[in-house]
């Protein structure tokens, strides 16, 4: 990211400049014109005036006032706007600079902001003007902690953006919102749904569907290793039973064989699977073993 100074703001009548929309780095903090902030915002307002203008680019998008504008249109006042005159890495700059120590953010909002600019590994080699930063750095910029950082990308990789706009608006935890990605897409979408509508409850059924969803994830990690183990020792049986086997070899050859399926059973001791699982796998086990008992008896006839 730059570091060059800020250009300067030409101030503008409102005359002359139509807002037509918002910048994307404005759009990196949430909006809450239903808090008990902005009501004492629009409440100043109307006692003393706009006395910090909103900022905007000179084809009319908004950097900065967002909030300030909405209190000037719902108090029927003309807003006081100003132009910043400046490339997107000098507004990105100066919209982090203003947000990134706010005592009124969270650290879930302010990890929601910094995921956008965390895109490189550490010891990447940045091109000049580009803004994107390693996580360590990130968490420097926007004054949070690296894990915090991490878990807003993690929860980006995994597609959960409606997850990250919860985050941003200060309406979930980080906890909260690592659980929420981690669950079907329809689930955690009408879980955030009831969020928005400030349900009760709400984060205690996200950490009950979180539990459920990870302990059915165990299960199928479970079975996978167990069904890669089945494999292993299938692939075995049929070595011996392709390749010529010294009758000597045998005992450490049934020992080869034998180490995943001892593995297969530790692990569905621990771990009981279902009994399409338990079939399924046996039926590999036991086709592993046939193999091998068939390769033994043959390259001891061999032998004989």
């Amino acid at each position: 990211m730059s570091t060059s100074s800020a250009p300067e703001c030409v101030p503008l009548t409102p005359t002359e400049i139509e807002i037509k929309g918002v910048h994307p780095a404005a759009e990196m903090y949430g909006l809450d014109t239903a808090s008990e902030k902005f009501k004492a915002l629009e409440a100043d307002i109307a006692a003393y005036g706009q006395r910090e203008p909103i900022l905007a680019t000179p084809s009319g998008l908004i950097i900065d006032g967002r909030h300030r504008l909405r209190a000037c249109e719902g108090l029927g006042i003309t807003p006081k706007i100003e132009v910043f005159e400046g490339d997107d890495d000098d507004i990105y700059n100066l919209v982090i600079s203003k947000n990134s120590h706010r005592r009124d953010l969270n650290e879930a909002q302010q990890a929601a902001a910094a995921t956008k600019f965390a895109n490189y590994k550490q010891g990447y080699t940045k091109s000049d003007g580009d803004n994107d930063l390693t996580q360590t750095e990130a968490g420097k910029r926007f004054g949070i902690s690296d894990r915090s950082v991490r878990a807003g990308v993690a929860i980006r990789k995994v597609g959960a953006d409606d997850v990250l706009d919860l985050m941003r608006d200060g309406l979930v935890s980080i906890a909260t919102a690592k659980k929420l990605a981690e669950l079907p897409e329809a689930k955690r979408r009408a879980l955030g749904e009831e969020v928005r509508a400030g349900n009760k409850d709400v984060g205690k059924r996200i950490a009950a569907a979180y539990d459920e969803a990870t302990e059915q994830d165990r299960e199928k990690a479970r079975a996978a290793r167990m069904e890669r183990l089945a494999k292993t020792a299938a692939r075995n049986g049929k070595v011996l039973n392709d390749a010529p086997v010294d009758p000597e070899v045998l005992p450490s050859a049934w020992e080869m064989l034998l180490a995943p399926l001892a593995k297969i059973d530790e692990v569905s001791r621990a771990h009981p699977l279902s009994e399409a699982q338990r079939l399924k796998v046996l039926a590999m086990i036991t086709a592993a073993d046939a193999a091998f008992r068939k390769a033994a008896e043959d390259k001891t006839e061999e032998a004989a």
